[in-house]
């Protein structure tokens, strides 16, 4: 099931900006490229879904767990944690 939350994350820009920044050199060179202007690509989510399942095995989280994750780093990163406080 594509919507397994073990097995598959959401692509969100957000979580995309956090693994460009944390990852550093290749391979995930092509996370860096990737703009708010553009649409992502099967190839995109392909890409974000390997690392997200290799830091799932890594933390024992699940794929949307570490989805959550990588929002919150960026939220408290660029936002200071407020993005939804009112």
């Amino acid at each position: 099931m594509v919507w397994d939350p073990e097995d598959f994350g959401v692509l969100d820009i957000r979580a995309w900006s956090t693994l460009a920044e944390v990852l550093g050199p290749a391979p995930f060179r092509a996370l860096r490229r990737k703009s708010y202007q553009r649409a992502f690509e099967s190839s995109d989510y392909d890409l974000y879904l390997a690392v997200v399942r290799q830091l799932s095995r890594l933390t024992g989280l699940t794929c949307r767990e570490v989805d959550m994750a990588l929002y919150v780093y960026w939220d408290r990163e660029t936002r200071g944690g407020n993005l939804y406080v009112g």
